[in-house]
């Protein structure tokens, strides 16, 4: 199917287009699932998707990160989205005059964050959870373990501290 614009001209996917080879050997490849049947309950319509959406996912199953490392690294990498790459926080940096002066939680989250890691494992940490970089050196690799460790213990202790407040 091509689709024709004023100045290009767009090709589409088809439905029932599977995946190139290159794109089955990258981020570990990929799965399908069925997103439509016909009436005689045939798929016809497959969504592929990769395995590994950041490095973080590999590390995980690859065994180099544990879980609680996995988890630190992933709830900094949605923190960091949200705060730092999304739209609204672009148009707040670049506005004159902000909507709020108010933090959100994944600011909040974020500046926890910076506060806990020094600025050399705040930069690796950053790197590869906010920017997706993949590891570089074997002392960046353990750099990275140390401070998303030292993170999930920051944040569960900080969890600990606030049901325990609840409870008294």
């Amino acid at each position: 199917m091509t689709i024709y614009s004023a100045k290009h001209i767009i090709t589409a996917v088809k439905n029932g287009t599977a995946p190139t080879k290159e794109r089955r050997d990258r981020n570990g490849g990929v799965t399908s699932e069925a997103v439509a049947w016909d009436g005689h309950g045939k798929a016809f319509i497959d969504r592929y998707r990769a395995n590994w959406e950041c490095p973080l996912d590999a590390y995980r199953d690859l065994k180099i990160l544990n879980g609680q490392q996995y988890r630190a690294g992933m709830r900094f990498r949605q923190a960091y989205h949200h705060a730092v790459l999304s739209r609204r926080a672009t148009r707040e940096r670049l506005s004159r005059y902000p909507t709020t002066t108010e933090l959100t939680m994944s600011e909040k989250l974020i500046k926890d964050a910076c506060a806990a890691l020094s600025p050399h494992n705040r930069k690796i940490v950053t790197d590869v959870c906010g920017h997706d970089a993949v590891i570089w050196s074997p002392q960046a690799l353990e750099t990275l373990k140390r401070s998303l460790g030292n993170l999930a213990v920051h944040w569960m202790a900080a969890a600990i501290e606030v049901c325990e407040h609840a409870r008294e």
